[in-house]
């Protein structure tokens, strides 16, 4: 969709709109010097199932006399940046003391640089539906770095 629209304006095209935004309200202007980066999407659907068969969880609980929030609820991102570094945050209100949820394919902690990574080939693990979100996710940072990047060299 990014490609077709930066076809479609035959010109520079934001991601920021006007027209065709991937964008829906909000402040638009960029800070001065500002760069991309990357691109991230997130979403409450996890693997305890759709976002609105488990946001019935909070009305069911609500019913039976329990509190519960939406940060009672999981939910994830995916990000793709322009130096190949993809990450999965996973954020589990009930996880283990210590686990945060990130998985990155390059290491976070920069006093660390040669470990062992089970993540680094982050975007070939998980199912299907997984993988296909990775490859989606990689082709629009692509297009978007590839329009970009090459005005700022103009």
């Amino acid at each position: 969709m990014a490609a077709d629209n930066i076809a479609a304006f035959g010109r520079a095209w934001s991601p920021l709109g006007p027209q065709g935004s991937m964008v829906n309200g909000g402040d638009m202007t960029l800070p001065v010097g500002a760069a991309y980066v990357g691109v991230g999407v997130s979403t409450l659907d996890s693997d305890r199932g759709r976002w609105y068969q488990v946001a019935a969880t909070l009305r069911d609980a609500a019913a039976a006399g329990r509190y519960l929030s939406a940060f009672n609820l999981k939910g994830q991102c995916y990000a793709a940046m322009v130096d190949g570094t993809v990450m999965h945050i996973d954020r589990d209100p009930e996880a283990r003391l210590g686990d945060t949820g990130i998985r990155c394919n390059k290491t976070l902690d920069p006093d660390r640089i040669t470990y062992h990574n089970p993540y680094a080939n982050l975007i070939e693990q998980g199912d299907d539906e997984t993988r296909l979100i990775w490859r989606q996710l990689i082709a629009l940072n692509t297009t978007l770095a590839t329009q970009l990047l090459a005005r700022r060299s103009s």
